[in-house]
């Protein structure tokens, strides 16, 4: 049953981390018109005929909104795991994360050290930002001999 959720025993493995760490799972949409008006993005956006409308294609990087502002009432704490694209080309398992907290204060270290320790061991590559008081995190996960590339 894993094999249809999950494209590895470590994505599988990851998934269940960040649920215990009380984040909740989104969709991993593969692409968001720009002009979508929940406000999401994704790093990388493209042109798409015939129209030349921007598409943001969900990609590896730290620019990104899964969570639109209005649905913070029911989490703060969000992530999506699937396919995008990194910098070379195509990735089976690019997880995105990012968390909120509260407009008054900054999320801490605490947050970030949790966040990273948590994905020791399961992502070949790792980058967290905090702006503010938003932390987003960019990981590829490590599935050896099972690349999209």
């Amino acid at each position: 049953m894993s094999e249809l959720l999950f494209g590895s025993e470590r994505s599988e493995r990851v998934t269940e981390v960040l649920d215990g760490m009380g984040y909740m799972r989104l969709l991993d949409l593969p692409a968001i018109p720009e002009s979508n008006s929940m406000g999401l993005r994704y790093q990388k956006a493209f042109e798409v005929a015939p129209a030349g409308n921007p598409w943001y294609v969900r990609s590896y990087g730290l620019r990104f909104d899964l969570a639109s502002p209005r649905w913070l009432r029911s989490s703060r704490k969000w992530y999506s795991l699937g396919w995008g694209l990194d910098p070379v080309g195509e990735q089976r398992e690019i997880l995105l994360v990012q968390e909120w907290g509260n407009p008054s204060d900054r999320l801490g270290l605490r947050s970030n050290t949790e966040l990273m320790e948590n994905l020791d061991g399961y992502a070949e590559a790792v980058e967290v930002t905090e702006a503010g008081y938003c932390l987003r995190a960019a990981a590829l996960i490590d599935s050896p001999g099972d690349s999209a590339r």
